[in-house]
């Protein structure tokens, strides 16, 4: 069996199947405190394939998407430099402060993408999500389409967002206020991002191509729960996800999914009421714990992550506890249990290959033993 159709048993709960082992690597930080405790430095923390193959893992999927080459909306380029930052405008209009070097935070935004309406017009003729559909023999199509109908890993086709990148563009207090001070202007928003969405899925549907997932980036939540009011959720944001998932049904592509960080209770039901049946990374910090999901859901979702990371800095005792906290959600099945999000920096290399050893132990899991030669130095 391909991971590709382990992975497609898993998502529609074939019990005789074990989960998929994936897993989030580590931020650059904890690859370098790894390599000083010993880890092989010719492992690259930016190539995830080769430390899947190096520790066992399943490979995470692979993304697809397809866009007509033009131009960028304003040149990128560096505004002011410091000793250790750097402001530069991005090709969206959006001017940011950024830290130098590998060990960067959040940027700090000064100007959002878009500003006034007239901006927005601008944004959204640049958008053009009218263009006219590929016909699957384009340059620019190929590449795309030949991985997702070559690849034995799965294939996931990034849609967009329907809220994660407005709240981008505005900024975090003009998108949370803009349907209460603006609705026409934010539904205009909201629509021309479900259309971008659609065209993507037509764009791989009409030309017959396999994906087995389509997913939404959207980090549309922080810890106490969603920036968007759950009313203007609702009313206008979840039917345009049922547009986009009852299109994605008609091509055969039964999963679709959203990747937020947070708290996200407010949103579940609204999600799965628009289609949404893969969840990912489920911050247990954020009180996001799979057994409740499960226990008010029961198995309508596919939830992927869900392991709290800052457990690893426990050692061996916190990790067991950790991983039998979760077992009665794999049991029950439709859940990939992996890490909720990167691999922290107070993570010691000690503590990690503990829980990569404990892991397929305590969760019954068909994982392959690392490889100390390629794993450690």
């Amino acid at each position: 069996m391909t991971e590709r159709e382990h992975f497609q048993h898993v998502a529609r709960q074939d019990v005789k199947v074990a989960p998929t082992t994936i897993e989030p690597g580590p931020l650059v930080p904890t690859w370098e405190r790894w390599r000083d405790e010993g880890l092989n430095p010719a492992l690259d923390p930016h190539d995830y394939d080769e430390w899947c193959e190096a520790f066992g893992f399943d490979h995470w999927a692979t993304s697809v998407s397809v866009s007509r080459p033009k131009p960028p909306l304003y040149k990128k380029e560096i505004l002011e430099e410091t000793d250790t930052t750097y402001t530069m405008r991005r090709e969206d209009g959006s001017i940011i402060q950024e830290m130098k070097g590998e060990h960067k935070s959040i940027y700090h935004e000064l100007r959002p993408a878009i500003t006034s309406k007239e901006e927005w017009e601008r944004f959204k003729k640049w958008l053009d999500v009218e263009a006219p559909l590929p016909q699957g023999n384009e340059p620019w199509v190929q590449n795309a389409f030949a991985k997702a109908r070559q690849l034995r890993t799965p294939v996931w086709l990034s849609a967009g967002s329907l809220m994660g990148k407005i709240r981008n563009w505005l900024g975090f207090e003009e998108f949370a206020m803009k349907p209460f001070d603006d609705r026409e202007w934010i539904e205009d928003m909201f629509e021309t991002c479900c259309r971008a969405a659609e065209w993507q899925v037509r764009a791989f549907g009409k030309n017959g191509v396999p994906l087995d997932v389509v997913h939404f980036w959207e980090d549309i939540c922080f810890k106490n729960g969603p920036i968007i009011h759950p009313d203007v959720f609702e009313e206008m944001v979840v039917p345009r996800y049922r547009r986009i998932a009852d299109l994605a049904a008609g091509y055969g592509y039964d999963f679709v999914s959203v990747d937020s960080d947070g708290n996200l209770w407010a949103l579940l039901s609204g999600w799965l009421k628009g289609g949404i049946n893969v969840i990912n990374p489920l911050e247990v910090q954020a009180g996001m714990d799979v057994n409740q999901i499960q226990d008010e859901y029961g198995t309508d979702f596919l939830l992927m992550g869900g392991i709290h990371k800052h457990k690893l800095t426990g050692g061996e005792a916190a990790i067991v506890e950790e991983l039998r906290r979760v077992k009665p959600a794999v049991e029950r099945g439709r859940y990939i249990p992996c890490l909720d999000h990167n691999v922290p920096h107070d993570v010691s290399l000690q503590n990690y290959l503990c829980y990569c050893r404990l892991k397929p132990e305590i969760l019954e899991l068909e994982t392959p033993a690392f490889d100390s030669n390629a794993v450690l130095a």
